[in-house]
């Protein structure tokens, strides 16, 4: 007998404008000092190297962006690392939070999922909450 789904909190996350803010300053550093060692350093490599950062730091930019988590009917949706994972509700067994570690879904058989961390408060709690609401 599966319970139905009487969760009405928060229902998609995505990561928090500070971070994106921060990554995005970081990256405006990161261009100014490969434009600079692009002029003044002689060697190549070191100009490589510090477009190279920039590059990397572009690509975090886009994954930050693109991370979520929403809390579906049926399942939970979570992308991060350019990657999409459906979870089924009822595969969830429990949610481990505390604070300063990662979230971990408990899955049924034993497995485990950890949660994109998108520095958002409540993901916790919104996913203890979810989880159940829709236990038996």
């Amino acid at each position: 007998m599966g319970g139905s789904l009487s969760y009405e909190g928060r229902s998609e996350f995505r990561t928090s404008p500070g971070r994106l803010v921060a990554f995005a300053a970081l990256s405006v550093i990161v261009l100014v000092i490969s434009i600079a060692a692009s002029i003044y350093e002689p060697e190549f490599w070191v100009s490589a190297i510090c477009w190279s950062i920039f590059v990397l730091s572009i690509i975090a930019i886009a994954d930050l962006i693109s991370s979520y988590i929403t809390l579906g009917d049926t399942a939970l949706r979570m992308r991060r690392n350019f990657r999409t994972q459906v979870i089924p509700r009822i595969a969830i067994e429990s949610v481990s939070v505390a604070k300063g570690c990662p979230i971990i879904l408990h899955l049924q058989g034993g497995g485990q999922v950890e949660v994109p961390d998108l520095a958002v408060r409540g993901i916790g709690n919104s996913l203890r909450a979810w989880v159940k609401a829709t236990q038996h």
